[in-house]
């Protein structure tokens, strides 16, 4: 596999595909090589795949923006399957993405790193492309014991990791306090635990602090 140095990490990522995607692989969705339009409901088949599902059920790949306009982005985060290449995900990726899967290709956490000062985790039920969980800046509050301590105006997500179908845990990293009094930085790991069942509306997830 070809080895890239860190300046070029995005750039090399979208030729470093492996043929099999290992229980909580990530692939990074960098800047796109060539502007190709994308199909408004299915895949083109000659776009190469960014990451494969473990039980190779699921592809996700960027579609290049076809607009060359600042607000166009990278380009869209689609998540499709390989039998029907039908899509069951899509968002506008601002600036670079992440696709972490799920054992049994139940579900899918896509972190996209939305702003220089946020990322957004959506968790998807791959079989029905519905969002159980959308979390950022904005609600990060209700999945944390104590709110102030989420009181920050940076927010990042690392070492996102699937123990089950049903369980993913991910440390969120925050910055630049809203209050003076607060701490400068802090830490806090979060665990999110989605019921067995995915249903086609409401939220049925169950954050734990």
């Amino acid at each position: 596999m070809k080895r890239c140095r860190v300046p070029t990490l995005l750039a090399c990522s979208l030729l470093m595909f492996a043929p099999r995607a290992s229980v909580g692989a990530t692939t990074a969705i960098g800047p796109p090589m060539a502007h190709r339009p994308a199909l408004p409901g299915a895949v083109d088949a000659q776009e190469p795949p960014v990451s494969t599902s473990p039980h190779r059920g699921y592809e996700a790949r960027l579609a290049p923006a076809r607009s060359t306009r600042p607000d166009a982005g990278r380009g869209d985060f689609l998540i499709f399957r390989r039998s029907s290449r039908r899509v069951v995900f899509r968002i506008r990726v601002e600036r670079s993405a992440e696709v972490f899967w799920s054992p049994g290709d139940e579900r899918a956490a896509v972190l996209d790193h939305f702003g220089s000062n946020e990322d957004r985790l959506f968790i998807v039920a791959l079989r029905t492309g519905r969002r159980e969980q959308t979390i950022g800046r904005q609600n990060f509050t209700a999945y944390v014991k104590d709110p102030e301590r989420a009181d920050y105006s940076h927010l990042y997500f690392k070492r996102l990791t699937w123990s089950s179908s049903k369980r993913l845990r991910f440390r969120a990293e925050m910055w630049a306090p809203w209050r003076a009094s607060a701490r400068p930085s802090r830490e806090v790991w979060v665990t999110i635990r989605l019921s067995t069942l995915v249903r086609r509306s409401g939220v049925h997830g169950r954050p734990v602090g």
